[in-house]
């Protein structure tokens, strides 16, 4: 057995065949265990990356976070327009934040 990093690819060889497989979208959901080590802005792009349908669930968790960083609030705010989380929401955060 053979793998090749840069092509993704794993040649299993036998006495008798010899089989290519390709590995496809292997980090696709791997935002999940990026989220799971508040590793929120790899996880932003890897959603970014391959379109997820969870992308804007990872732009609110981003964007809270960033906001919580000192002289992040503008990049904070750009995240959370991006967000699934209610203009309401963004601004009881951004006035907690500020006190």
């Amino acid at each position: 057995m053979h793998f090749n990093h840069k092509t993704k690819e794993m040649v299993l060889v036998t006495d008798k065949k010899v089989k290519a497989l390709m590995i496809l979208n292997e980090d696709k959901d791997a935002w999940r265990t990026y989220v799971s080590k508040d590793m929120l802005e790899e996880a932003y792009q890897i959603c970014e990356q391959y379109n997820s349908k969870y992308l804007r669930h990872v732009a609110g968790l981003y964007g809270n976070k960033l906001l919580s960083e000192p002289h992040r609030e503008e990049d904070a705010a750009k995240m959370l327009f991006n967000s699934n989380v209610s203009f309401e929401q963004v601004v009881l955060n951004f006035i907690k934040d500020s006190k």
